[in-house]
């Protein structure tokens, strides 16, 4: 069985970028809507409290690479990752995130 290797290119990009100002646009509109979130703690205290560049970087890349293509494994942000489902986290995160 080959592994499955996440291209994160272009379309790729494009796709996350949409994605996360939709979803912005979505909770600056409607914060009710988003009241339940079961992670939410665990989101603020990542953005807020750890005092780190680097923790809220990894924490949306993971984030917004799941939910713009379900079948990245977010244990696998290299693209030479030996895991199921990698995918180059970097390349998202330079071009949708920062």
């Amino acid at each position: 069985m080959s592994r499955l290797e996440i291209t994160v290119d272009a379309e790729f990009n494009n796709k996350a970028a949409l994605l996360l100002n939709d979803i912005w646009d979505d909770v600056c509109l409607h914060p009710e809507r988003h009241s339940g979130c079961k992670i939410k703690s665990a989101v603020d205290y990542v953005l807020l409290e750890t005092h780190t560049k680097t923790w809220p970087y990894i924490l949306m890349t993971q984030l917004l690479g799941k939910a713009t293509d379900e079948r990245i494994n977010i244990l696998a942000m290299h693209k030479n990752s030996t895991l199921n489902g990698a995918w180059d986290a970097r390349s998202l995160c330079e071009h949708v995130i920062s």
